[in-house]
């Protein structure tokens, strides 16, 4: 499933962290990486031409040392406004992910993105993966890619987009170890409704649960009630999942510039990295 790889870069110290990354997904398929820079020329201007020669040479250099490792590696630095410049690379090169990494502001500076890599995630048609960091600020400072597949979490509620997110999840199942299955269950004031609401989630999730172990992952059902994305990150953080799969969606005319309410801030807030599966695909954003 996952070919070819665009690993978008800003050069700060979590993207340059992003390379050791790159033996797991090399081991789950990954045959190619597409080593990324967009130089904004808003904000380089009449330096563009100069920097983006400058990055293409930092670039290359990166690209030797992966080649030495045995990576395929391609090198794209584009001039333009960096989001579309990312999204346009990985439909041209046919990626089957773009693989960013979290930063910004805020006192914990893993738990917040950056302003690309979150138009990145808005708008995109393409899976992304953002990666998430540990001991910010140290000089252990990692991104959390070890053993990325080893527990994976995957929320849904029932939906057609999660089962889009729902068939890319079986579809990757034996690359993975463990699965926890998680439903949100809203309260309602009528309690014999919401019982039959949990008591259906819980049908479906057994279900689910079935299909993966047939695949031969072991499998954890979790129902649980309150806000979802709360409980998503709780959830995650009391099963020390290693990270979050979730199809992500918006409502409205423009969906695409959409994230949905629940992806937003699970994306934002939660510890682990988190893998947005778009629930349109491109081709049928163009239909």
């Amino acid at each position: 499933m996952i070919k070819k790889v665009l690993l978008a870069t800003d050069f700060s110290q979590p993207a340059a962290s992003l390379t050791e990354c790159l033996p797991e997904l090399k081991s789950v398929g990954m045959e190619e990486v597409v080593l990324f820079h967009a130089v904004s020329v808003v904000r380089a201007q009449a330096s563009a031409l100069e920097l983006q020669q400058y990055y293409e040479e930092k670039l290359h250099y990166e690209k030797g040392k992966l080649e030495k490792e045995g990576y395929r590696v391609k090198v794209r630095v584009p001039l333009g406004f960096p989001p579309e410049e990312i999204i346009n690379c990985a439909l041209q090169e046919k990626a089957d992910l773009i693989l960013v990494g979290s930063h910004g502001g805020g006192l914990i500076k893993s738990l917040f993105l950056g302003s690309t890599t979150f138009d990145v995630v808005r708008m995109t048609t393409v899976p992304v993966l953002v990666e998430k960091f540990i001991n910010v600020g140290k000089k252990d400072y990692a991104p959390v890619c070890l053993q990325k597949f080893n527990r994976i979490l995957f929320p849904t509620d029932f939906s057609e987009c999660a089962r889009r997110g729902w068939t890319y999840l079986l579809d990757f199942a034996p690359h993975l170890q463990e699965v926890v299955l998680v439903s949100v269950v809203r309260r309602v004031k009528d309690e014999e409704t919401w019982k039959e609401v949990r008591d259906r989630s819980e049908q479906e999730l057994v279900m689910m649960k079935k299909e993966l172990e047939e695949k031969g992952c072991t499998v954890k059902v979790r129902i649980t009630d309150g806000t979802p994305s709360r409980e998503i990150m709780q959830v995650a953080d009391d099963e020390k999942v290693s990270m979050i799969l979730m199809p992500k969606r918006g409502e409205g005319t423009i969906k695409q510039l959409l994230l949905g309410s629940t992806a937003d801030a699970v994306l934002r807030q939660s510890r682990q990295p988190v893998w947005l599966i778009p629930c349109q695909s491109f081709t049928e954003q163009e239909e």
